[in-house]
């Protein structure tokens, strides 16, 4: 639990507020363990999810989903689920556009795909269910997955790695543009500096008015590639 990012801001404000986010927030991490319910029902009912008509769950497609059903489906169920949290601050939320349901639900689908190759899931056997919690500070989605074959699936460190991968690079992919477009630019702007730069140094060594035999020996080493 300290390495959420509700815990880091209580550390750097231990105000009462940013205490109950980070103790909503455990709690909620460690739901599959405790809650009497199974967690479908947990996430979909829980103050503060943002519902789609009686429950707050949406899935990889439109079809109806009959909470009541589910949950046995999931009780009777003998393979393993999987369940994850992506949580962003409220600025962060606020400025990408993910403070509603649709946007997680638009997102998660275009990534079922890649969940469905970290959870070694083949996609047409793969499951899941996610419903999003506009909490104050640290809007959330919570998601279940499972295969309809039980025996299936198994999740790795690159699995977790690729899945987080993917789901930063789209959430924050207008930032990510700018970043890459600077890189780009810092880039051009060494080569261009380098270059001039050796040409200076090349020209003063011609002319004997350059004496650095380190530098004059690995620019023989370079020249020899």
């Amino acid at each position: 639990s300290k390495q959420m990012p509700e815990y880091e801001d209580y550390i750097a404000s231990p105000t009462a507020s940013n205490a109950s986010e980070f103790i909503g927030r455990a709690l909620e991490d460690n739901a599959p363990d405790v809650v009497q319910s199974t967690y479908a029902d947990y996430i979909a009912t829980r103050p503060g999810v943002e519902k789609q008509g009686s429950h707050g769950l949406f899935s990889f497609d439109d079809r109806p989903i009959i909470l009541s059903a589910l949950s046995d489906g999931m009780n009777r169920h003998t393979g393993n689920f999987w369940t994850m949290i992506v949580s962003l601050r409220r600025e962060d939320a606020e400025r990408l556009g993910y403070n509603t349901a649709a946007q997680w639900k638009d997102t998660l689908r275009k990534h079922s795909r890649e969940l469905s190759e970290a959870l070694k899931i083949p996609l047409g056997h793969l499951r899941w269910y996610a419903a999003f919690h506009n909490q104050s500070h640290h809007p959330h989605v919570h998601l279940i997955a499972y295969s309809v074959c039980p025996g299936e699936g198994y999740l790795t460190r690159q699995g977790v790695t690729a899945m987080r991968s993917a789901l930063g690079q789209d959430i924050f992919r207008d930032e990510l543009e700018h970043v890459y477009a600077q890189q780009t630019e810092y880039r051009n702007i060494l080569k261009t500096d380098w270059k001039a730069l050796l040409e200076d140094v090349w020209k003063q060594t011609k002319q004997r008015s350059f004496s650095d035999p380190d530098v004059e020996q690995k620019l023989v080493l370079l020249s020899c590639r």
